[in-house]
């Protein structure tokens, strides 16, 4: 992958470093059990609250819900409730 050199710049961009496969796998992998209280919980549950619960980041919380095709409803959460 190519990447522009800002005129003046002398030193080339770092690249992403490829990891290994036993760096890979160090990440943490999805339970079964996550992931049925994820379908549970997610629809109703603040993602901020869902990421502590797991010990991950609400980025990881969003995409693994897109993955399992899960949806708010935000008419049941909280903070629309008035319950903040």
């Amino acid at each position: 992958m190519k990447r522009k050199i800002v005129p003046g710049m002398t030193k080339k961009l770092p690249t992403k470093p490829e990891l290994s496969r036993e760096d890979k796998s160090k990440y943490r992998r999805w339970t079964e059990f996550e992931d049925s209280v994820m379908r549970d919980m997610y629809p109703t549950t603040p993602n901020w609250i869902l990421a502590i619960m797991f010990d991950r980041s609400k980025q990881k919380v969003t995409r693994r819900a897109l993955r399992l095709g899960l949806k708010k409803n935000l008419k049941n959460t909280p903070s629309h409730r008035g319950v903040v």
